[in-house]
């Protein structure tokens, strides 16, 4: 499964295609947003992705959830998406 970590300068278009161009090597992708900007730029890209796909016979489902990371030792909880096909 590829790893996304998405910024708060990211464009949803971009990360929307890097969504689908890991979806074509792999089953799923995961994103890891740090944050209330890059978070919503993650929800932007995925559905910018879900609409894309929608006239496909593949549908595409995202899994929101929490992690736990260390970012410059200190413990940080961060948003985390699994979409999946």
């Amino acid at each position: 499964m590829k790893l996304l970590k998405v910024a708060s300068q990211s464009n949803p278009n971009s990360v929307a295609g890097g969504i689908a161009g890991a979806l074509e090597q792999d089953a799923a992708v995961e994103m890891h947003p740090i944050g209330a900007c890059p978070v919503n730029q993650s929800v932007k890209a995925i559905a910018k992705r879900l609409i894309a796909q929608k006239d496909s016979s593949v549908p595409l489902k995202a899994i929101p959830g929490f992690i736990e990371l260390e970012i410059a030792s200190r413990d940080r909880t961060g948003m985390q998406f699994i979409i999946d096909k």
